[in-house]
């Protein structure tokens, strides 16, 4: 199907297709392969593709993704959500968190979480599917 979806003219697209870029959210099989390792490979797995499908809704690979927020969509407490994002930002490097600063007077303005491996039409073209 990505082939195929890849090589479309945006003319001959309609509203019945996937658009890689706005819609799907893929995990390599080596991706899952790392969550598989750990005992939570549930909570890794939900987690991860949370901060996908909110990049996915924001457009973008830094999603506005606060704790508070992933908590609540994912009706976890504090300690689990603590306990898996610690593994994916530290132990599997796929998240990494995103502060800014206001310029001026050095107040936080915004709490980000940056993505590290989103898949774009761009990347699989790369991979000659």
């Amino acid at each position: 199907m990505f082939p195929v979806l890849l090589k479309l003219l945006p003319k001959q697209m309609n509203k019945n297709m996937i658009l890689l870029d706005e819609e799907l959210i893929i995990l390599s099989k080596q991706t899952i392969d790392k969550f598989l390792k750990y005992d939570n490979a549930s909570d890794l797995i939900a987690l991860y593709t949370f901060y996908y499908y909110t990049a996915k809704w924001q457009k973008t690979n830094r999603p506005k993704a606060t704790a508070e927020y992933c908590q609540k969509g994912l009706h976890w407490g504090a300690k689990r959500f603590d306990r898996t994002k610690k593994i994916l930002k530290q132990e599997l490097g796929l998240i990494e968190d995103i502060i800014i600063k206001n310029k001026n007077n050095s107040r936080i303005t915004g709490w980000y979480i940056k993505i590290n491996y989103i898949w774009k039409k761009s990347t699989v073209k790369k991979l000659n599917l």
